[in-house]
């Protein structure tokens, strides 16, 4: 945790930073430190090939959520219980092998497995504010080839490409015509849009938000783009 502003290079932080050690006290999973040299982090086997495994997952096409699948199917220890920091009360307690999707994507998003130190990350205000802010990217102060890569460069900016692609897309709101003004004909209660899947193609559809939530109603919907269709057409005839 940094307790200084990026912007202070003279401070003692700032200076160690610039030396290229970690100013940080939170190790990636995947390394450890050296028992010879506390400021130098080692790789730590076998938790750094699971780092491997999924970045050679995501590059080749897979989503943060099947690779959890993967990663609990084939047992793959979480980094919570690699470190022995399991939240109490959290599904890894009982299941060391329980992976969730905010794990992967800390992995996906962090430069020192190509061997970089990558300092600056987050700061506070003053040493009397307690809440951790995070720097913007340009703000980080990153010193290369500081330990030993767990993975190429080249695999960590094919992963950052597609994780900021994906990014892009799910920032993106999609405009819907209806929404807001379409109401169950039988309870009189708001319908909703709901996203179905099926294969490669994706339908929008509108349900009774009564019979989603609480059953009261009946199990019927009406399709997004016939609903569309059918409203266009009465205009037509005004």
């Amino acid at each position: 945790m940094q307790w200084i502003f990026p912007t202070n290079r003279r401070s003692p932080i700032g200076q160690k930073s610039d030396s290229g050690r970690h100013i940080t006290s939170k190790i990636p999973f995947g390394y450890k430190l050296d028992p010879e040299d506390k400021h130098k982090w080692i790789i730590d086997e076998p938790a750094a090939e699971t780092v491997r495994v999924i970045f050679r997952l995501f590059n080749a096409g897979k989503g943060t959520t099947e690779i959890c699948r993967y990663l609990t199917e084939h047992k793959f220890i979480s980094p919570s219980n690699h470190n022995k920091q399991e939240i109490k009360g959290s599904r890894a307690v009982a299941d060391p092998y329980y992976w969730c999707v905010s794990s992967v994507i800390n992995i996906l998003d962090r430069q020192e497995y190509v061997g970089d130190t990558v300092n600056f990350k987050t700061y506070h205000t003053s040493f009397k504010d307690k809440k951790v802010r995070k720097n913007s990217r340009e703000d980080y102060v990153i010193i290369h080839d500081t330990q030993e890569p767990i993975i190429s460069r080249e695999e960590f900016e094919k992963a950052r490409k597609r994780r900021n692609a994906n990014k892009r897309i799910s920032t993106k709101k999609q405009f819907h015509l209806l929404d807001g003004m379409v109401f169950c004909g039988d309870c009189k209660n708001r319908m909703y849009l709901n996203r179905k899947k099926r294969k490669s193609t994706v339908t929008y559809i509108y349900l009774c938000n009564r019979y989603k939530k609480e059953k009261l109603c009946s199990a019927h919907y009406i399709r997004e783009d016939y609903l569309i269709k059918t409203v266009l057409d009465q205009i037509a005839f005004l």
